[in-house]
């Protein structure tokens, strides 16, 4: 098993490639998908952000933990 992870291992270059098998999943697919809408959603807040929603912003983005 551990020899069967090795290799495939070496293999982790095609990630995120073209070459990758296993980015047609439909999992993957729908991570691509979601991390759009993250960063859509994400843009917009910062576009929108002032001084009045700045504190209700911080702690929804979890950037205090």
């Amino acid at each position: 098993m551990f020899r069967a992870f090795g290799l495939l291992a070496k293999f982790r270059v095609l990630s995120g490639t073209a070459l990758d098998p296993f980015s047609y999943s439909a999992d993957r697919k729908m991570d691509r998908a979601q991390l759009q809408d993250y960063e859509q959603m994400a843009r917009r807040a910062v576009k929108e952000l002032n001084a009045s929603n700045y504190d209700t912003f911080f702690a929804v983005s979890g950037a205090a933990e």
